[in-house]
């Protein structure tokens, strides 16, 4: 009865407040149109750094926990990022400030600043990356637009979160986000993935470039789509995932691509994945682009446009 009076009464506090109780956190705020790298880009945005790895680089000297929150004014960016370390910097926010309510509007707009770069590497775990549009590379050899990195050393990019992304490719783009190593507990949410091709047909929308140690496992894919992709979802020969969830996304073809994998998941070594109402185009089946990793695996309810039936099986 204590503990339901005393939740009552924060909850009247909260509301009188009209604001949303925060822990203590450390503001930094990006502008390229009116910040300079040279403000103390923490408390406003009028104290604005120009650059979001400014923003990154003092976040690495905080040694906090949790406490760093990234804001970034609407623009577009031409950078290569390096988040802070996992010592320094875990469990951060760098989120775009959207003029509306739609959250994947393209209003700051990142690119790297060489095609063949990785646009963000996290080696933080636990940050949150949320509301921008990420343009990979259109040169020969493009990079990746997010690399999930645990192979680095001291790199740990476990419990990571990028939702409300739009990753927009180009001829020779090359993977939209990389799990590079056994990444655990990401979850990819909201986001759309259209355009990432490239003459060898093996453009990734979500893939994993390296894989030497042990399986990634644990992943949330849901609520994406994912369209003109070589391959929208693909762990195929770097061994994962693992008991991971797909669900709820539409995996389509276009006028310009047809994807030649859709669902590939047949490098995991344990299974016990669920892939559940999806919308699959092309055909179902392990040659058409679709296979599981072990018969432990669970596919339910996902509806295959071809057949414009529910798949009620294991794709074979």
């Amino acid at each position: 009865m204590q503990r339901w009076h005393g939740l009552h009464v924060f909850d009247r506090i909260q509301a009188k407040s009209g604001l949303e109780v925060q822990p203590p956190t450390t503001d930094y705020f990006i502008d390229t149109t009116n910040g300079s790298d040279n403000n103390a880009g923490k408390g406003s945005w009028e104290l604005a750094f120009a650059t979001i790895q400014a923003g990154f680089d003092a976040v690495n000297t905080l040694a906090t926990r949790g406490r760093a929150r990234i804001f970034v004014a609407p623009g577009g960016y031409t950078e290569t990022l390096t988040l802070p370390t996992n010592a320094n910097g875990p469990f951060g926010q760098l989120i775009a400030w959207q003029p509306t309510e739609n959250r994947v509007s393209g209003a700051v707009f990142l690119a790297a600043a060489a095609a063949a770069d990785i646009l963000i590497t996290v080696r933080a775990r636990g940050w949150l990356i949320d509301g921008f549009e990420i343009g990979l590379g259109a040169g020969t050899g493009g990079g990746a637009g997010i690399r999930l990195d645990k192979k680095t050393s001291g790199a740990n990019a476990d419990y990571t979160t990028i939702k409300n992304c739009h990753f927009s490719g180009g001829q020779n783009s090359r993977m939209g986000i990389d799990f590079r190593n056994n990444v655990l507990y990401a979850q990819i949410l909201n986001c759309l993935f259209n355009g990432i091709h490239n003459t060898s047909d093996d453009g990734e929308a979500i893939g994993s470039s390296n894989s030497d140690t042990s399986v990634s496992s644990n992943q949330v894919i849901r609520g994406c789509k994912f369209q003109g992709n070589n391959k929208h979802i693909s762990f195929n020969g770097n061994r994962g995932p693992n008991d991971a969830l797909i669900e709820d996304c539409l995996l389509l073809d276009d006028t310009n691509k047809t994807a030649t994998k859709y669902v590939d998941l047949s490098s995991g070594t344990v299974g016990y994945n669920v892939v559940r109402r999806n919308v699959f185009d092309g055909t179902y089946s392990i040659a058409g682009g679709y296979e599981s990793a072990q018969a432990t695996d669970i596919w339910v309810e996902n509806f295959g446009q071809a057949t414009m039936a529910v798949l009620t099986a294991l794709p074979a």
